[in-house]
């Protein structure tokens, strides 16, 4: 297997991908990879038990009970309830595709059957 941080594993995943890149866009890629990599590396690293002195699992009331304070940096106290609702009926939905097939939408085929 090729080392996606290569200028040639980038080349590969891109072919994999059809998406074109000249050798010098493959070469930039890899460092970019790289460097992005080497961060989560860094992450990976850091010291992820909760702080000394801290509250215990459960005991902040953020979120469901055994939640660490700090396991969800978004309050989702303000959300609103997760309700069905109707949507657009299927001739609407329809209506402005190019083209249709069996009731939805025809696209051309993305991977070669055999």
């Amino acid at each position: 297997m090729l080392d996606p941080r290569t200028p040639e594993g980038v080349a590969h995943v891109a072919r994999l991908a059809r998406i074109e890149l000249s050798p010098g866009e493959a070469a930039e890629f890899a460092g970019d990879l790289s460097r992005v990599l080497d961060a989560a590396r860094a992450l990976e690293a850091l010291d992820r038990d909760p702080p000394a002195g801290g509250p215990a699992a459960g005991e902040s009331g953020a979120g469901e009970p055994g939640d660490l304070p700090w396991a969800e940096p978004v309050a989702l106290s303000g959300l609103r309830a997760d309700e069905v609702e109707p949507s657009l009926d299927q001739a609407a939905a329809l209506r402005g595709a190019p083209a249709q097939a069996g009731g939805g939408f025809a696209v051309p085929p993305v991977l070669a059957v055999e």
